[in-house]
């Protein structure tokens, strides 16, 4: 089980409720979020509540991923991702996440062989199939990798 609490309290309660901007996201025994609700250009300094779906679905990825390839022997130094998340919405009009693109260069300390593309690729898509996000999602993921080997055959 994990547990988070949100909190956020109005500071004009006299004047009527507004639609809040930020709020605080508690995390048990570690530092607070602050998450925004404008995307608007003066208010973009925290994270609003879709970039940190994406960066949950991203995390998850990578440490799926990150594992596969420990238990397979493969040598992996480094995994940089940059993510987008698209919105949509239903047929009733309801936001949903539509799809999410996940683009990451990975980098492995082996040969570049024709065998260990296709091992690394393997445990890509092994790892999304994995992924207790990706599992729980309807929206459609799709990952375009870059590979960098820093060995030469």
């Amino acid at each position: 089980m994990y547990r988070t609490i949100v909190h956020w309290k109005d500071p004009d309660s006299r004047d009527g409720v507004d639609l809040p901007s930020h709020h605080e996201v508690r995390f048990m025994g570690r530092a607070d979020c602050s998450v925004q609700v404008s995307d608007t250009e003066q208010d973009r300094q925290h994270a609003n509540p879709q970039e940190l779906l994406l960066a949950a679905f991203s995390s998850s990825q990578m440490l799926t991923y990150i594992s596969l390839c420990a238990r397979n022997g493969i040598p992996i130094v480094e995994y940089h991702d940059s993510a987008f998340i698209y919105m949509d919405e239903s047929v009733l009009g309801q936001p949903r996440v539509e799809r999410i693109v996940l683009q990451p260069r990975l980098s492995f300390d082996t040969d570049d062989t024709l065998e260990m593309r296709g091992r690394v690729i393997r445990l890509i898509n092994e790892a999304l199939s994995l992924s207790w996000l990706a599992n729980s999602l309807r929206a459609r993921v799709a990952i375009d990798p870059t590979l960098e080997f820093l060995r030469r055959p």
